[in-house]
């Protein structure tokens, strides 16, 4: 009897990844369809659109994509496990949310100049429409709102928290927005076509509960897991402290290679309410009700883990595990990973088990490569050498770039020949992983079989952003600038006329 194993088992890891290649663009076609109704919506059902200037048409059309696109960036702001399914991870869902706020600005920003510029010609009033507080007072609200929540990441380095602190801002605007459109708004067709109404009111009141699920309900309804502060280890070489987390009660269900947001609490009373959540990635393997998350300890979080370990009364609350960078998701044993500074933590969980499966699992073929700055940094490389003992399709190599220089596409190529036939899951700081993923795609390897996770939050350098949002980065900027001399010329133009 023919083998048919050998064929069954390629083509079936070949399907896995085409289906887990094609969940980005399912979730682009989701945000596209949503832009798609509403525009058919009003093209099919606003009364007298023949008769307009193409200036009118453009601009209210423009208008009513910015508004659900602003739905959109609401709802992706919700950390969900639908959303993460949709876009294959967390890290892709943070960088749609950033793609689809940064058009909707654009848009919402050049829809109202359209107005301005079909009218000049026919009407001196024209540039009113442009004036704050004349006719659409709660948009130009939203429009500031809108521009302090993007302004700290367009053009300023911000802490994680007060970039967090921004979706505020945004909320405000979903709300003011969803107000002026579906209540108060007489100018637009939006309230007078029934079934772009109920739709626009449908998408705007998940929005709305979208913002307050994250910025109320989330502390009060959101599963936590109270664990106690066991055991922390200082790497002072590497400025990172690991830490072993004892589950109270119930502990957190993950698997190898996600992470969890962490609340680090040195008060028992305040279990029940959420401080100050961070993402970090788990290092331990699913085992047991204990785990150990690897945190960067620099500035404020330093002194508050310090004084948690000498307190002996320090607890954590751990808000769900996130991200799909895992190897048995990969649909091929052939892998090669690559790990950035702490960015090795979701890799250290995997490789453990690895190492506890190495008899129940079919056999893999992985390269670790691991860059770090220097070679004494390398804190987990014991650690990991005792796994890939265990498991011998495990193979480490360090990478010290005081030594060898920076890790780039060319030295993974020259030394994993075969990169084309692998998949790849990196995990580390943004210019790291834009360069790597940029050089591989030279090398043969197909972006479907890239697979990365960054630090969430706005880049630390803009140029390490994906093309597209640099691209949208600038556009907005130049609207900006045009937006506001137009305002300005506006305002001046009503006061002497």
């Amino acid at each position: 009897m023919a083998d048919v194993t050998g064929v069954v088992e390629p083509r079936r890891e070949a399907l896995g990844r085409e289906l887990e290649g094609r969940r980005g663009i399912l979730g682009a076609l989701v945000v596209v369809a949503t832009v798609v109704v509403a525009l058919l919506l009003y093209l099919l059902e606003a009364k007298g659109i023949g008769g307009r200037p193409i200036d009118f048409k453009v601009g209210e059309a423009l208008g009513i994509a910015a508004a659900v696109l602003l739905a959109d960036a609401g709802i992706l702001a919700v950390r969900l496990a639908p959303l993460e399914w949709l876009f294959g991870d967390m890290t892709k869902v943070y960088r749609a949310h950033a793609i689809v706020g940064l058009t909707m600005f654009g848009l919402v920003t050049v829809h109202p100049l359209l107005y301005v510029l079909g009218a000049l010609p026919r009407t001196r009033p024209a540039t009113h429409i442009i004036v704050p507080f004349h006719l659409v007072q709660l948009d130009w609200i939203s429009w500031i709102l809108i521009l302090v929540a993007l302004a700290p990441t367009l053009w300023v380095r911000i802490s994680f928290d007060r970039w967090r602190i921004t979706h505020i801002a945004l909320g405000c605007a979903v709300v003011l927005t969803g107000v002026s459109l579906l209540i108060t708004s007489t100018t637009f067709d939006t309230i007078q076509i029934t079934a772009l109404r109920v739709y626009l009111i449908v998408l705007f009141a998940v929005a709305t509960a979208s913002i307050l699920y994250v910025v109320v309900l989330r502390r009060l309804i959101e599963p936590k897991h109270e664990y106690r502060l066991a055991a922390a280890v200082a790497h002072p070489e590497s400025g990172a402290v690991e830490l072993t987390l004892s589950a109270v009660k119930r502990p957190l269900r993950f698997t190898a290679g996600q992470y969890t947001y962490v609340d680090l609490i040195d008060d028992r009373l305040q279990v029940k309410r959420e401080y100050r959540a961070h993402p970090y990635s788990i290092s331990s393997a699913p085992r047991g009700s204990d785990l150990s998350v690897i945190v960067e300890a620099t500035g404020r979080s330093t002194e508050q883990i310090q004084q948690l370990v000498a307190s002996e009364h320090g607890h954590a609350l751990l808000h769900g595990a996130y991200g799909r960078l895992d190897y048995a998701r990969a649909h091929s044993r052939k892998q090669l990973w690559i790990a950035g500074g702490v960015g090795v933590t979701p890799f250290l969980s995997m490789a453990e088990q690895l190492a506890d499966r190495a008899d129940a699992e079919g056999h893999y073929e992985i390269t670790f490569v691991i860059a770090v700055a220097a070679r004494e940094r390398a804190f987990f490389l014991e650690r990991l050498e005792s796994y890939a003992a265990r498991h011998a399709g495990l193979t480490v190599e360090l990478w010290p770039t005081d030594e060898r220089g920076h890790v780039t596409a060319e030295a993974i190529a020259e030394l994993v020949p075969d990169v084309a036939e692998r998949v790849v899951l990196i995990s580390g700081p943004h210019a790291m992983i834009a360069e790597l993923e940029h050089g591989l795609r030279r090398h043969g390897v197909h972006h479907d079989r890239m697979r990365s996770e960054v630090p969430v939050g706005p880049p630390k350098s803009w140029r390490h952003a994906s093309r597209t949002v640099q691209v949208l980065r600038w556009v907005v900027t130049a609207e900006v600038v045009v937006f506001v001399a137009a305002a300005l010329a506006s305002t001046i133009g009503r006061a002497v006329t």
